[in-house]
């Protein structure tokens, strides 16, 4: 089911039009209120005083404070009507057809409920409420995919709370035993919420069947209610009914249909993130290009998210398309791949801002290849073009098309530049036209898609560098892809020509400097000459005994500028060092748009069609196509077992551990003690406390008489898994107050009007517009999502029970206002006990969730880090390498890209828990939840760089040349960075666990060692250079990669750095003494 307010189009950027008027209304807010603030504070106005009269000599004062007032007002119901106006734009765009579906299905619902001929034919016709509660539940106006998944749980819900309620009123009579079933029938729906409010729906309809059943038997002196379980069924199916008509039939989206249109955008945003990166890297940028590229960044991420959530709702859909489930899923993953090497290009652009040598790529390397990088940059837009034309936008509704207009920051911008009204694609051919101009003076026309590709693929070809395919491998090519891989081949040849004639020519003066990593270590009197963690006032620490060494050279590092002993350290501004960060963030790059344009060719491939594969649409049932077996493929096929796979690399000793029965019985109660079952069983235990109401006689008529088993309702809600939601939650309880009040209210309003005790058709009429902003706050505000569904319910059950025994049974009942005092008894009984519960009894704060899951998730990345580097040093070492097989290569990088997601997935969970810390009273030093921020950042962006580590492995082994006279020199550096950076995570989460400070002489990743490698690297390539062999071995692929591997293992020290930091803010060091 699809998660709570989130739109179809997932998560929606305003324009900067919008931006911009809320702004001017900002400042004209601010603008107003101080002009009307100068009455209040002049002298006249202070001699008054706000509480005395005003005597008849000073009407001007009098006036004047009139005329405040009324300004006041004005500007208020001024503001008010903006936001309304543009409410309404909201709902009458294309963007409102969720809130409108939903309308429609709760309108319909209503109808039949108030058709006496329908009513009748429900077995029990005060149940005819339950059409609301499956329109409410079911969220119709989310995808086709999404809302299907959402149905199946709702029908498991149905069915199975149906099962218990037959089982639960045949106990009847045996109280005790109906007590003991009711019990595991209850927990097991409340361990489904513990799991996730995905099943928030399917608890909901289970609990409420479950107490529903007791109370309909006790109400029936213990006897079956049959026509109340068959009643109940006949109005959720028909719900059921009602939202399946609604969302197929009444403009349907697919999940498919948005994967395509969220695609085409994120791959629009990717070329012009491209252009923007290549054109930084040539050029200084304008500071609109600077802002639109960052904005592009986050933007990307959260297209990716979409896509990945659409694809997920895929899989219950049949589509009549070109791509199976299979296809989709193998093109999410390359487009992942483009992704993330758009992501490291970017990286290494910020990283190479930051350290100062931007300038220096630019003048040394990149200067005389700007017609290469236009060149290269008009041919990633013309294939990038040729995949937007093959996902065929124009064919997707209306709706969607909407979606990518909206998440399309790119038109944005340009818009509010440009100067349009709607973003249109005459913006779109302006940003591509100034483009186009600069190309013009290196090229002949540019201005339209044939033209380019003509110019692409007959342009004047440099005589140093020959083109790298064959006549055959051309033809039969396109031509996009063959100017792609021309254009990226000679680019890269032709830097990395300069790159071997800056080692070689003396350029960088590094060939003759004798390797540090050779230096023996410092005498146990030179390394402890001093106490260097005693840190007075104003003194300058020292080097960490453990990373100093005799020959370490202080390349980069200036050491009259460190602080915190001697950890940190700051490039100096010197020639020598901005050439050398230049160079190795050269290689990078290199390495990083290889890997961008090779995964493009690899997407324009399975994408675009071409004349021995035509497009052809047939049918696809994608649940068939998810459940049947795919055929293996050549790595994405696991073909050995994991065990195995570890064996083979080092990465796990030879003998296995062997499990007793003592563990299983260990791993039972580590389960049954876990948060997941402790808040299923206190959930389980409040509602249980509510049930005794109806089971106990003295108890049992007010139980019975004032609906109290709707008021589990409130209770699954309120009782959370942490302290610090119970706030939150307990505010969402005022939509049913709201719903009961406005049913009233109505109730009222058409009491015997019309001939009628109740007016059906005005009720359904003022229903249908209360709905609409309910169902907009559902749809479009996720933390509106519970105060709308408890309104449309509530009101819903009250309203029906109300009309269908006046009007339809004209059975006796209580009036409208009694009713409503009753329903609001309720919701208080429900708050009481749920806060009872999160306040008094298993209290979980926040703060405690918190560090554990940051706990957790440090010790996840330790382990992933482990793996990671056995499988790292399995292809750096040809003895290690040669022995293991390809197949068990690709079942490490399998479990290793396994790991990512569950990773991601720990963050993504515990960056929720953030929030829950600050909605929470504490009595000492409140944790510092800024601190978790900064440690679950660090971890995402952690868990990137070593994701890049291990793209740039690509169960590859490496040259034996390279590897023999370059990677095996610098494995030592490998491997101490391997251990430092395990006992960092290690001791960070041991601070964490235990809550004590870290121990400040092992506070800091130490960076002298990772600089010294960079050093001995750039010294390395220098002697490499020096023969023929060497000077080859400098151009290939395998070179670049390790570079690569070099800067992001440097890149990853830093974010280690920023964990401990953030865990010593925590609890501090053992050096704090106050």
């Amino acid at each position: 089911m699809k998660t709570p307010g989130t739109s179809a189009q997932g998560v929606k950027i305003r324009s900067q039009k919008d931006r911009t008027s809320r702004n001017q209304i900002n400042h004209t807010s601010s603008s107003e209120h101080t002009v009307c603030a100068a009455p209040w504070t002049s002298p006249a106005y202070k001699r008054v005083g706000p509480n005395h009269g005003l005597d008849a000599a000073s009407p001007r004062l009098f006036n004047q404070r009139i005329n405040v007032a009324v300004s006041i007002m004005a500007f208020s119901l001024s503001r008010l009507g903006t936001g309304f106006v543009t409410w309404l734009r909201f709902l009458f765009s294309r963007k409102g057809i969720p809130t409108w579906k939903g309308t429609l299905a709760y309108t319909i619902a209503y109808i039949l409920a108030f058709i006496f001929p329908f009513t009748e034919k429900i077995a029990a016709p005060p149940q005819v409420s339950g059409l609301m509660i499956i329109v409410v539940l079911s969220t119709p106006g989310v995808p086709v995919g999404i809302f299907l998944d959402g149905v199946f749980w709702l029908i498991l819900g149905i069915m199975m709370g149906a099962l218990n309620a037959y089982i639960l009123t045949y106990l009847g009579q045996v109280l005790v035993a109906q007590g003991i079933v009711y019990f595991i029938f209850v927990y097991v729906y409340a361990w489904a919420k513990a799991v996730s409010l995905k099943y928030l729906a399917f608890t909901l309809l289970g609990i409420v069947w479950c107490i529903s059943a007791v109370a309909g038997t006790l109400g029936n002196n213990g006897e079956p209610n049959i026509p109340f379980v068959v009643g109940t069924i006949q109005a959720y199916f028909w719900g059921i009914a009602v939202v399946i008509f609604v969302n197929l039939f009444v403009f349907p989206t697919s999940c498919e249909e948005i994967w395509r249109c969220t695609t085409i955008s994120a791959l629009q945003h990717m070329d012009t993130l491209s252009r923007l990166l290549l054109q930084s890297y040539s050029g200084n940028l304008a500071e609109t290009d600077v802002r639109l590229r960052a904005e592009l960044v986050g933007q990307l991420r959260r297209e990716i998210d979409v896509i990945d959530q659409m694809l997920g709702g895929t899989y219950l859909e049949v589509m009549w398309s070109r791509w199976s489930m299979h296809d989709l899923a193998d093109h999410t993953k390359v487009l992942h791949n483009l992704h993330e090497a758009l992501m490291n290009i970017s990286a290494d652009y910020v990283s190479a801002e930051k350290a100062g040598c931007a300038n220096e790529i630019r003048e040394r390397f990149l200067q005389n290849s700007h017609p290469e990088l236009r060149r290269l940059s008009a041919a990633i837009s013309v294939t990038i073009s040729e995949l937007s034309s093959a996902l065929d936008s124009s064919s997707v509704p209306l709706k969607v098309q909407d979606t990518i207009a909206e998440l399309d920051l790119e038109r944005q911008t340009l818009a509010d530049r440009v100067g349009s009204d709607s973003p249109t694609e005459e913006v779109i051919q302006a940003f591509q036209r100034r483009f186009a101009e600069e190309m013009e003076t290196h090229e002949e026309d540019l201005t339209a898609t044939n033209s380019t590709i003509n110019v692409l693929s007959t342009g004047p070809e440099p005589s140093s560098v020959p083109p790298k395919l064959s006549s055959g491998a051309s033809a039969s090519l396109p031509l996009s892809l063959r100017a792609l891989r021309e254009y990226v081949d000679r680019w890269t040849s032709q830097q990395l020509d300069i790159v071997g004639h800056l080692l070689l020519s003396g350029g960088f003066d590094a060939k003759d400097r004798p390797l540090t990593v050779n230096a023996p270590l410092a005498s146990i009197a030179d390394t402890f000459s001093q106490d260097w963690t005693l840190r007075m006032a104003g003194s300058k620490g020292g080097t960490a005994p453990y990373t100093l060494r005799l020959g370490s050279t202080p390349v980069s590092v200036d050491s009259d500028s460190t602080e915190k002993g001697g950890d940190d350290i700051s490039m100096v501004d010197n020639h020598a060092d901005r050439v050398a960060g230049a160079l190795t963030r050269m290689y990078s790059l290199l390495f990083a748009a290889n890997r961008f344009t090779a995964e493009l060719q690899e997407l324009h491939a399975r994408v675009v069609p071409s004349a021995n594969s035509p497009a052809r649409k047939r049918l696809h049932v994608h649940l068939f196509e998810r459940i049947s077996k795919r055929k293996p493929i050549p790595g994405h096929t696991v073909t050995i077992p994991l065990i195995e796979a570890a064996l083979a690399i080092g990465a796990q000793g030879t003998t296995r551990p062997t499990r007793h029965l003592w563990d299983s019985l260990l791993a039972a109660e580590r389960f049954l003690r876990g948060p997941r079952n402790v808040y299923a069983f206190k959930l389980t235990l409040a509602i249980e406390i509510l049930t005794i109401l109806a089971w106990a006689p003295v108890a049992r008529p007010w139980f019975l008489s004032y609906g109290l088993p709707l008021t589990v309702v409130t209770v699954v809600l309120l009782v959370t898994p942490t302290f610090g939601e119970t706030y939150l939650w307990t505010l969402q309880q005022l939509g049913g107050v709201l719903g009961y009040i406005t049913s009233l209210i109505l109730l009222e309003i058409f009491r015997d009007v019309g001939g009628y005790a109740y007016n059906p058709y005005g009720i359904v009429c003022l229903i249908s517009l209360w709905t609409i902003p309910l169902m907009y706050l559902m749809h479009e505000v996720p933390i509106g999502f519970p105060f709308g569904l408890l309104a449309m319910i509530f009101g819903s059950i009250y309203m029906c029970n109300e009309y269908v025994n006046v009007v339809i049974l004209g059975a006796p009942y209580d009036s409208p206002s009694y009713a409503a005092g009753k329903a609001l008894a309720t919701i208080a009984v429900g708050i009481a006990l749920g806060a009872a519960f999160q306040f008094l009894i298993l209290r979980n704060p926040a703060r405690r969730t918190l560090r554990k899951a940051l706990i957790g998730l440090l010790h996840t990345n330790r382990t992933y880090l482990s793996l990671l580097h056995a499988y790292i040093r399995a292809l750096q070492t040809p003895e290690i390498g040669s022995t293991v097989s390809e197949g068990a290569y690709n079942a490490i990088e399998m479990e290793l890209q396994r790991r990512e997601g569950s990773i991601r997935g720990q963050i993504m969970i515990t960056s929720q828990m953030v929030g829950n810390v600050f909605g929470e009273p504490h009595w000492d030093a409140p944790f510092g939840a800024d601190a978790a921020s900064k440690v679950l950042e660090a971890n995402e962006i952690l868990l990137e760089r070593l994701r890049d580590a291990r793209t740039a492995m690509r169960s590859q082994p490496f040259h034996p040349y390279l590897a023999q006279n370059f990677i095996s020199t610098l494995a030592p550096y490998r491997r101490q960075w391997n251990g430092t950076v395990r006992m960092a995570l290690y001791l960070s989460a041991a601070s964490l666990s235990s809550q004590t400070p870290l121990p400040a002489d092992m506070l800091k990743v130490p960076w002298k060692f990772v600089n010294d490698m960079v050093q001995d690297a750039l010294a390395l390539s220098a002697r490499m250079g020096t023969n023929d062999e060497g000077r080859a071995m400098l151009k290939t692929p395998d070179f670049a990669r390790f570079w690569f591997f070099l800067l992001v293992i440097s890149a990853a020290t830093e974010q280690v750095q920023v964990i401990e930091e953030a865990c010593a803010s925590v609890y501090g060091t053992d050096e704090t003494i106050y």
